[in-house]
């Protein structure tokens, strides 16, 4: 059979073709959108929240929308606590945190796009107090978001051993609202505050008029997501420059920038008298700087002269008054130590003279007076050592020492000390697993570490004890080690200079005459050695001190 076909066939048929086509592409394309997990805290206004029906809301929402409007996503945005958000972006459960402070910190865990906003973060307190500056803050108690930039900035510079931590900036306004602690402060961002402040009507808290911290606020999404940052980015850098930013940007803050504003245009003005006023003087300045140039160069000669003058007489006039001050504090300590035994040698001398005093009392009150007697030849003797140090008087006898026989030998001379007198205390030695010798002071040697072995006992109530040394490079490294009251860090350089205590509270504590480290120093120093320490108040301190081996 034969059939035939008109040209409206063909063209007919060629068009349906080619609508097919069209309708299978477009439907592809459709399909074949990418759909971009968006996670955001849901108690950040007014950047990002939950409002009316739990539909997610805020600038930075408002951001989001028009940014990735330009790109081929469907957006699902979730909002939750914060911790969630940051804890879904880790598992790979979303894709895209809508705001997030950029910190070096955070930059090695996430991918940052640039930012869209810079935040500024204040310091929110109660009404009546008054913070200028940031050092004001570092005695308060601190109240900030969990997890939040403000966080990690507490944290990592140590602004305070006292935060209180809560799950989202407007619970951390309404603690600080009914607290009854004046010495609260909440640190959050500028417009965040200003904007729960007049959602809550909470008229009884102010802020500073200074930034504590000014960061960028970015997207931000997982190290593998490079692509989506880069494309976010692409079209970021356009819309930050638009005037529909700056439609969202007004809609949401512009409330807040008013006050700012007046503060601007203040600053703007004084900033420009200033300007003015350092032209003219810079004028006057040149046109007399010809005729007066040697003048001045005499007088800043003289000028110079006289305040070199008065630094060094202003810190040997402090030098000459904390050695005045030291010198007092010795002559009471030294006084009082000297009068202590003085008097129980006296008052129990008297006692053997009574006729009726029984043979155990005799010997009672005789070690008395012979402990006494021995610990005022003690004070006496680092009264003359210090002396012959100063003066340069004190000679060393070297002899080849065993440094094994040394440590042996202090250890078992405070061990049964210890174990009777201190319980609680744990004594323990080191020795080097070579033997080793050097050719130093045997006497001077024992002085110094009977000297430091003493204070270990004397400072440390319970815990540990422990004596060694070890061979480092050609030098033998010494060390006593305690668990006592430690040293305070302003205090650890002067602890060695003579009469020197930890306060003036020690001597009357632990009594003392405040020589005996600085006879160990004296004495190392001629033994051609060096002493250091390491110590934390309250932990417990080390003594170190070296000889050539």
């Amino acid at each position: 059979m034969y059939i035939s076909f008109n040209n409206n066939f063909y063209k007919l048929l060629i068009l349906r073709i080619i609508s097919l086509i069209s309708f299978l592409l477009f439907f592809s394309e459709v399909f074949s959108q990418k759909v971009l997990r968006v996670g955001g805290d849901k108690g950040f206004a007014p950047y990002e929240y939950l409002g009316e029906e739990n539909t997610p809301m805020g600038f930075n929402i408002d951001i989001l929308k028009s940014v990735l409007g330009n790109l081929d996503y469907t957006i699902d945005i979730q909002l939750k606590t914060w911790k969630n958000v940051r804890r879904d972006l880790s598992k790979g459960e979303i894709d895209l945190v809508s705001g997030m402070f950029y910190s070096d910190k955070r930059a090695k865990e996430y991918l940052f796009s640039d930012p869209f906003i810079k935040v500024q973060h204040r310091a929110f307190y109660k009404k009546g107090q008054q913070i200028d500056k940031i050092d004001q803050i570092k005695d308060k108690i601190i109240i900030v978001q969990d997890g939040d930039i403000m966080h990690d900035y507490v944290l990592t510079n140590n602004i305070s051993d006292s935060i209180i931590v809560m799950r989202d900036p407007e619970n951390a306004l309404r603690y600080l609202a009914i607290t009854k602690d004046v010495n609260c402060v909440v640190l959050m961002g500028f417009y965040q505050g200003q904007y729960i402040i007049d959602k809550l009507n909470l008229k009884k808290i102010e802020y500073s008029n200074f930034n504590i911290l000014t960061t960028d606020y970015c997207f931000a999404t997982s190290k593998e997501n490079t692509d989506l940052i880069l494309e976010i980015n692409e079209v970021l850098n356009t819309f930050i420059s638009s005037q529909e930013y700056r439609n969202i940007k007004d809609r949401w803050f512009k409330k807040y920038d008013i006050q700012q504003n007046i503060y601007l245009k203040y600053i703007n003005l004084i900033v420009f008298i200033l300007v003015t006023i350092s032209i003219l003087v810079l004028i006057w300045i040149y046109t007399l700087k010809k005729a007066v140039r040697e003048k001045t160069k005499e007088l800043n000669k003289n000028y110079n002269i006289l305040r070199e003058t008065t630094i060094n007489l202003r810190k040997s006039k402090i030098e000459a008054e904390e050695s005045n001050r030291l010198k007092s504090v010795f002559l009471a300590n030294i006084s009082h130590e000297i009068r202590t035994p003085m008097n129980a040698i006296i008052g129990f001398s008297s006692l053997l003279k009574e006729s009726n005093t029984s043979k155990d009392e005799i010997d009672s009150y005789t070690d008395i007076i012979i402990n006494n007697g021995k610990h005022l030849v003690n004070i006496i003797n680092d009264i003359i050592d210090i002396a012959k140090i100063d003066s340069g008087q004190l000679k060393i006898n070297r002899t080849e020492i065993d440094v094994q026989e040394v440590i042996l030998d202090i250890f078992s001379m405070f061990l049964k000390e210890i174990q009777n007198n201190k319980k609680e205390i744990h004594f323990e030695r080191e020795i080097p697993d070579k033997p080793i010798s050097i050719n130093t002071d045997r006497t001077r040697l024992y002085q110094i570490l009977i000297n430091l072995v003493s204070n270990a006992i004397k400072f440390t109530h319970k815990g540990e004890i422990k004596i060694g040394a070890y061979l480092h490079e050609s030098r033998v490294i010494f060390f006593v080690k305690d668990t006592g009251i430690g040293i305070s860090q302003s205090m650890q350089k002067k602890i060695f200079d003579s009469f020197i205590q930890e306060n003036d509270n020690t001597q009357h504590i632990y009594g003392g005459t405040g020589l005996g480290l600085a006879i160990c120093k004296g004495l190392i120093e001629l033994l051609n050695g060096e002493i250091w320490l390491e110590s934390t108040k309250g932990i417990g301190s080390t003594f170190y001190f070296s000889l050539n081996n």
